[in-house]
């Protein structure tokens, strides 16, 4: 069984931050990806989700069981959640562990998400695609081979799979470096407008 435990670098304190005065029905929830949309993505998460009530729970460094311990902790809890979009896993990968391990981790996170939640639906986001290797890079066959596997956990009610990464790629397959910070894994400001575009089918269809 897959258990979550809070980020080392927060402590259990700082990781979990109080939902009850908030009266968001979005949530976005993940690592720095998401935590991102307040700093390079602020223009656009305030164009486009902040005015419909969308609040944000990524926090830098978080791998899958630090996200799922928030969950099940109660981070989330006190909002009338409608929408959860959630984007982990590339931390899982960027430690060393292996995709399968990374899958399980965010199965796990799906089904805390969708258990506390039951009128939410959950749009789960492919990882990313990272580094400066092309396509056929350790890394990025391990980000597809996680992608593939999260497929099934789409059941086509509650749980949503979307992969977005063709967004952030070259014709040749290698990463667009407009869309990335220095490190080619955090977003600049061009990636979250690429997010936010390549989502916003789906996403407004779950509202």
């Amino acid at each position: 069984m897959f258990t979550g435990s809070p980020n080392a670098r927060c402590g259990p304190a700082a990781s979990v931050r109080s939902a009850a005065p908030r009266l968001g029905e979005i949530a976005f929830i993940g690592d720095s990806l998401t935590e991102g949309w307040e700093a390079a993505g602020i223009e656009v998460w305030e164009s486009r989700f902040a005015q419909r009530g969308a609040v944000n729970f990524g926090v830098g460094g978080d791998l899958t069981g630090d996200v799922l311990w928030r969950v099940e902790h109660g981070e989330l809890d006190g909002l009338a959640l409608r929408l959860i979009v959630l984007l982990v896993g590339t931390n899982d990968l960027g430690s060393g562990l292996s995709p399968a391990a990374t899958f399980r981790g965010i199965a796990a996170t799906v089904r805390a998400l969708a258990a506390r939640f039951p009128e939410a639906h959950v749009l789960l986001l492919g990882i990313l695609p990272r580094g400066s290797g092309g396509p056929l890079s350790p890394m990025r066959r391990s980000v597809a081979a996680v992608n593939a596997s999260l497929t099934c956990l789409d059941d086509g009610k509650r749980v949503h799979f979307l992969d977005i990464g063709g967004a952030f790629l070259e014709p040749g397959g290698a990463v667009r470096p407009e869309m990335f910070e220095a490190d080619k894994v955090h977003l600049a400001a061009p990636g979250y407008r690429a997010w936010a575009d390549a989502m916003g089918d789906a996403f407004n269809a779950l509202l």
